[in-house]
């Protein structure tokens, strides 16, 4: 079961996207929000997809929001969503309630929230 996160920021940017993937898919689809850094959109993109590309620009080069370059860890940031993707990715991908690059104002305020499960 996947769950859906609301991404928001100060500057009055807001978006929804999904983390994982379903009980029917989950060792093909694994959900993830990523940065476009070419047309500047919070997208979400299938990491176990052999070709990760942007849906809007086609650009092949998202960077998912566990990236060290689009996050800024705190003491005291508490998970939010995590997927384990160690089989396929060697990996865990984790969102906290820290402080995330925001793709509207490119400042270190962007924010995660829970906003559901997904089930299938």
């Amino acid at each position: 079961m996947g769950s859906h996160v609301t991404a928001s920021c100060a500057c009055g940017f807001q978006t929804k996207s999904l983390v994982g993937g379903g009980i029917s898919n989950h060792d093909i689809v694994c959900l993830f929000p990523c940065l476009c850094r070419h047309c500047n959109e919070l997208i979400t993109v299938n990491l176990y997809d052999r070709k990760k590309v942007c849906p809007h620009c086609r650009n092949p080069y998202p960077i998912p929001y566990h990236h060290p370059v689009l996050y800024e860890p705190k003491l005291g940031d508490l998970p939010l969503v995590s997927w384990n993707a160690r089989q396929k990715l060697g990996r865990v991908l984790r969102l906290t309630n820290g402080a995330y690059r925001c793709p509207q104002c490119n400042h270190m305020t962007l924010r995660f929230a829970m906003s559901g499960i997904w089930f299938d």
